[in-house]
């Protein structure tokens, strides 16, 4: 039947969905950590400015660098062409094959969707990465407020879409 004709498919694109979807919030955290350097004051007027998350590395070093420029890419990719890229997934395989088949190669992106809110999983993803942007940046307490913020406007935003096709899913993605 329909499993057995695609099976390779199907496995490795709902395979490649869910690594995404757990690995893009940590993967976002320490790429974004990148940019918060740290200045170390020594005594009498000398400071150094060191990574926050790796105090080996010297902020204004050759390495640090090449490891920011890396990470500006990085962060991109995690903020706009993974989101895209899932988003354009999607809409590709909604409109390319059958209604089957579609739902067979995105299944763990859209199953308890609406089918038009078909879109929804981008949307999380870039939730995902908002929320950890602060976290990496800002030092506390401001971190929390702006992470607090950001997680009441995407429960606003569920509440406005019910993007879920069943109760339960929606209290699901509150939690």
């Amino acid at each position: 039947g329909l499993l057995e004709e695609h099976k390779f498919t199907a496995v490795l694109t709902i395979t490649a969905q869910i690594f995404l979807f757990f690995i893009i919030q940590g993967a976002a955290y320490y790429t974004f950590a990148v940019f918060s350097c740290r200045d170390l004051d020594y005594g009498a007027g000398v400071t150094r400015s060191f990574l926050a998350v790796d105090l080996s590395v010297d902020c204004e070093s050759g390495y640090y660098g090449a490891m920011k420029s890396l990470a500006t890419v990085l962060a991109f990719g995690y903020a706009v062409v993974v989101p895209a890229a899932i988003l354009g997934g999607v809409m590709y395989s909604k409109y390319q094959f059958s209604d089957g088949y579609h739902r067979l190669y995105t299944s763990f992106l859209t199953l308890g969707l609406r089918q038009e809110r078909w879109y929804w999983m981008g949307v999380v993803i870039v939730r995902k990465v908002l929320l950890v942007m602060p976290l990496s940046f800002i030092t506390e307490p401001v971190d929390m407020y702006l992470y607090a913020w950001i997680s009441t406007i995407f429960v606003w935003v569920i509440h406005m879409l019910q993007p879920y096709a069943k109760s339960q899913h929606m209290r699901l993605e509150l939690v």
